[in-house]
């Protein structure tokens, strides 16, 4: 069939709308093999009642990493990390922050055998827990969908004990040292001689014990 004989109806679907057709199928195909992941802090008194406090920036981010693939969010004005074109798979999802301590994230990405992704799921987990162990889901937000990472409390990174000072220690060996040193001097040690301790008595040196002058 010739493509003159076709109707121009038919000839302007092919030329002038299949392309954009088949672009916009090739962009829903490269679309659904990523996901967008947003981590959100909430509002925790008495640790942190105001998540906006925060240092802004990199100096709060987040990281997704599982073996083979990481990505990084700073913190948003919004007080939210987002995380674009997150392939499938499972992530240990982590807050970094100078002032406050927060609890990881298994994040699992759930695709189809095609790698199209299907949803994304969340479990609060900790340091030394079985990858396969999976506590209680996490709930999204229910503005724009986001997962709540839940403040553990401030760091902390000195501890408050009980002070001493070195001079008083060295005043006080150096007074004992001294008393020591004058009790002795004042009460010289006896000789240890067993005919003298065993007389009756008060102790005599060994010359008045033996007679001698």
């Amino acid at each position: 069939m010739q493509l003159s004989r076709l109707p121009l109806t038919i000839l302007s679907l092919l030329f002038l709308g299949g392309g954009g057709i088949f672009a916009a199928a090739s962009s829903v195909s490269s679309s659904s093999s990523t996901v967008e992941i947003t981590l959100t802090i909430p509002a925790s008194p008495p640790h942190l009642p105001n998540p906006h406090a925060l240092p802004p920036g990199d100096r709060t981010r987040a990281t997704l990493t599982r073996l083979g693939a990481s990505y990084a969010a700073p913190l948003s004005a919004a007080g939210t990390f987002v995380f674009r074109n997150v392939t499938p798979g499972s992530y240990l999802a982590d807050v970094h922050s100078a002032t406050h301590v927060f609890a990881p994230l298994r994040v699992d990405v759930d695709a189809t055998p095609e790698g199209e992704t299907r949803g994304v799921r969340a479990w609060e987990t900790f340091r030394g827990n079985a990858w396969e162990n999976r506590g209680e889901e996490v709930r999204r937000t229910a503005a724009g969908g986001a997962l709540p990472v839940r403040v553990l409390g401030p760091k902390a990174f000195f501890v408050e004990r009980g002070s001493w000072r070195i001079p008083r220690i060295r005043a006080g060996a150096g007074g004992s040292l001294t008393s020591f040193a004058s009790l002795r001097l004042q009460h010289p040690q006896e000789p240890h001689d067993p005919d003298v301790a065993r007389e009756p008595g008060p102790v005599r040196w060994p010359a008045e014990a033996h007679g001698e002058q």
